[in-house]
Order: C-alpha cells, then structure tokens, then sequence
C-alpha cells in the first residue's frame, strides 16, 4: 500500500514529505518549483490514481481473504508553506510547516472515504479541467472563516488526454 502510493505521487511529479501510520503527506512544487496551477492539477491527477491502485489493492485483498475492501480519503489544499530540512543536528527531516498543510489535513479528514476533496483554493486553480461538486464548508483550527470544500467527480476527457502525465522537470 504505502510503495503503490508513494509510486503514485512520484508518478506525478510530487515529493514524498512523510508517512504517518497509514497516512502519506507530499508535495507538489517542492524542492523543484512549479506553477501553482501545474502542482494542484498533478496533485489531483495523482489523488484520482492513489484511489484507482486502492480499488486493484482490494481486489487482492480480498481474493486473499481480507474480509472488506479498504477506504481511504485524500484532502488536497493549495497554499505558500515553509519547506526544507528542519529539525537538530542528531535528526533533520525535510518537510512542509504552515497553516497550509493543517487545512489540507483538516480537509482530508473531512473527506468521505474513497474521496477526493480538495479546498477553494485548490479548486480555484483547477476548476476548468476537472469536474468537482460543492461539499461545504470545514472548520480548520486557526484560520478565522471555514475553508469551502469541492470533491472531485471526473476530469473532463480532452483535459485528461492533455495533462495525465508531465514530464519531470
């Protein structure tokens, strides 16, 4: 699971940042920049392919016997963050830090299961090359108004033809 989704957002020109349980942060436009509008649509291009692989991990799964398919849900924001290695001389680790990455993970734990939703922010960028409907609103610790939510639907065909992988800079 963890190899498949880490493939995933690499695929897709991400950065892996870190796993946390069964849980993976990344980020799109760090270490290498790009244009807001090229890491929301990779972010989602590679959210919409984590949810494929784990519809193909099921299947196995179950042929092997577990006993129910497996759910996960994907929060996607967009926003400036502090990136690069913090931490002591004993440990570094090379991460994103800001208000940002708290909303996108207030985000995903807003998400139903087997979703994709993504903030305005995000969906601001992008509305043009994938289909998304309104979800509401999310309380996010710290930030004064609740942040609107849109959960991805499909892309639009041309669009995908155009956009479904990007050459790594």
């Amino acid at each position: 699971y963890l190899s498949g989704m880490a493939g995933k957002v690499e695929q897709f020109g991400g950065t892996l940042n870190e796993f946390a349980g069964d849980g993976v942060m990344a980020l799109f436009g760090a270490p290498d920049a790009l244009e807001p509008e090229v890491q929301a649509r990779q972010a989602v291009l590679a959210a919409r392919e984590m949810q494929v692989l784990m519809a193909q991990l099921n299947e196995r799964w179950l042929a092997l016997g577990v006993g129910r398919p497996l759910q996960m849900r994907i929060g996607i924001n967009t926003g400036s963050v502090s990136v690069g290695s913090y931490g002591s001389s004993g440990r570094m680790t090379y991460t994103a830090l800001g208000l940002q990455t708290n909303i996108a993970s207030r985000i995903e734990q807003a998400a139903a299961p087997g979703s994709v939703l993504v903030s305005h922010s995000t969906y601001k960028l992008i509305r043009h090359a994938f289909r998304f409907e309104a979800r509401g609103e999310v309380e996010c610790k710290g930030v004064h108004n609740p942040v609107p939510t849109y959960s991805l639907v499909t892309e639009d065909a041309a669009q995908d033809a155009e956009t479904r992988v990007l050459p790594a800079a």
